[in-house]
């Protein structure tokens, strides 16, 4: 599995009201805001991941945005994620049998010393960042559309 962030952000009834109140519309406005929010995250993400002599800048650029969906049951759902199959080059990741193991260690081992550059938490605090943003940017692109 690769190493990921995960959140659900509720709250503000009125505005998923409304979204949903557009059906497809509102789907792909939402599906918009996150894939727009997912893209900053990763470019926020890789000039703080750290790069290992042995891999090269291959788990920074291994960091990418999913595609925005509807999940099974309603959500809209994106993400970014580091590691996995982009990162397969790395011979079994440092040793990992997992796949992501590497990415997963990286990210959340705040005790890892990283020479050149980079820390733990490299896609968690640009989430953060923009994650408390998304509300906003689904009420602004609301009233674009409903004026």
């Amino acid at each position: 599995m690769a190493g990921r962030v995960v959140a659900d952000v509720t709250g503000d009834r009125e505005l998923i009201r409304e979204l949903l109140a557009l059906g497809a519309a509102g789907v792909e406005m939402g599906k918009e805001v996150l894939g727009d929010a997912t893209q900053r995250i990763v470019k926020a993400a890789q000039p703080i991941t750290p790069v290992d002599d042995i891999d090269g800048g291959q788990l920074r650029d291994s960091i990418r945005a999913t595609k925005p969906q509807k999940t099974a049951a309603g959500r809209i759902s994106a993400g970014v994620v580091a590691g996995g199959a982009p990162l397969s080059r790395l011979v079994s990741e440092k040793g990992h049998k997992e796949p992501g193991a590497y990415a997963a260690i990286v990210h959340e081992d705040t005790t890892m010393r990283h020479p050149n550059g980079g820390r733990a938490k490299f896609i968690e605090e640009p989430w953060l960042v923009e994650a408390v943003k998304v509300p906003d940017a689904l009420r602004d692109r609301l009233d674009k559309v409903t004026r």
